[in-house]
């Protein structure tokens, strides 16, 4: 390491003590900036007289009116590792984010009123169609072809049946007294329809 001589150190020693240093004059650098960034937002005595003048005359446009100047980056400072600027940016984000808390059956509700109030599908049309293809399958071997508007016409049925089930359900659940719905308030339902 050391020859025993008091002023002379180890490299990696040195490397790593100029490398703090550069780190400390980066940072001096950047104080020093903010200084002169904050002393040229404060106004002087003869802007402030300035602007007593003007506040007699109509206001300024915003394009008009000066602004200081901003001190220029360096590529010096440009230099960060990705790690960095990514905890960064996810620290920033944590802190600004929060997650939102609802109470129990809020979000339920919602969705609740979100499909009743739209009219479109529940169901992807795709994977209708093939459960459609699959049960015509095993009823005749014939290969079939449909329109789009005949799977569309099947797909409505179908939604609205089970639509009218789960609310006749709900029904049943609720005269129970429960807020849980079970198989046997659907199977009630069905027995009742003759289904």
């Amino acid at each position: 390491m050391s020859d025993g001589q008091p002023g002379q150190l180890a490299e990696g020693v040195r490397t790593i003590f100029f490398g703090d240093q550069q780190k400390c004059e980066k940072n001096q650098k950047k104080k020093m900036r903010e200084k002169q960034v904050i002393k040229s937002k404060v106004p002087s005595k003869s802007s402030i007289l300035g602007a007593k003048k003007l506040s007699s005359k109509k206001p300024l446009h915003p394009a008009l009116i000066e602004k200081p100047p901003v001190a220029a980056k360096s590529n010096q400072f440009k230099r960060k590792s990705n790690t960095k600027r990514l905890t960064q940016s996810v620290a920033e984000d944590s802190t600004l984010k929060k997650a939102r808390h609802y109470r129990p059956g809020t979000k339920a509700l919602r969705e609740i009123r979100k499909y009743q109030r739209g009219t479109d599908l529940l169901l992807n049309r795709a994977p209708f169609q093939r459960v459609v293809r699959e049960v015509l399958s095993g009823l005749t071997p014939e290969v079939f072809r449909f329109q789009s508007s005949a799977l569309e016409c099947l797909q409505t049925a179908a939604e609205a049946f089970v639509i009218q089930v789960f609310e006749d359900s709900v029904l049943a659940m609720i005269h129970a007294k429960r807020i849980t719905l079970m198989v046997r308030d659907i199977q009630f339902i069905r027995r009742l329809r003759g289904i």
